[in-house]
């Protein structure tokens, strides 16, 4: 599955990252993240306005997983 990670905002502190799995309606937000052993690459704004014209995040990453859990906040992607 793609996971997309992004910078959230700052106004969210301590949970300044968001995840979801393409649409905003699986949106969580955590503290922080690893994904050892997963396949990552840069998301493309165009692609996330596509799908979501209303926000535009500072910063976001595909992340390719089995499943992500989460650990005392932050997000764990499992390969």
């Amino acid at each position: 599955m793609t996971y997309r990670l992004y910078f959230n905002r700052c106004e969210d502190f301590p949970q300044i990252w968001s995840i979801d799995c393409g649409s905003i309606d699986t949106e969580i937000n955590v503290i922080g993240f690893l994904a050892l052993g997963c396949a990552i690459a840069p998301g493309r704004a165009a692609d996330f306005a596509a799908v979501d014209a209303t926000r535009e995040p500072k910063a976001w990453i595909n992340i390719q997983a089995s499943d992500v859990r989460i650990d005392a906040g932050v997000a764990v992607f499992e390969p």
